[in-house]
């Protein structure tokens, strides 16, 4: 899992994730949602990677928000509209 829709889809459940791991099933995450899914189920066995999954895993940022991006409706090709905090603090 690298990143997911906000709002206008449901994000992926931490229950279908516990259930694809409960059968064996390798998860893995980084960058954004996957970052946070990951840094929440890894004691479950879902692998995280990258910096976010190490900011989130430290409690350096604890918020969903951290990775959220406002996007522009499917007519105008779902195009950012703004910059998730992560990439600011990356930047800084």
């Amino acid at each position: 899992i690298i990143d997911g829709f906000f709002e206008a889809v449901p994000a992926v459940w931490h229950k279908e994730l516990l259930l694809a791991l409960s059968v064996g099933i390798p998860v893995f995450g980084a960058a954004s949602m996957g970052a946070l899914r990951a840094a929440e189920l890894d004691q479950f066995g879902m692998i995280g990677f990258g910096e976010v999954y190490r900011w989130y895993k430290a409690g350096l940022i604890t918020a969903d928000d951290e990775v959220a991006v406002l996007h522009a409706p499917a007519e105008l090709g779902y195009a950012p509209l703004t910059v998730s905090t992560v990439d600011i603090r990356d930047f800084a």
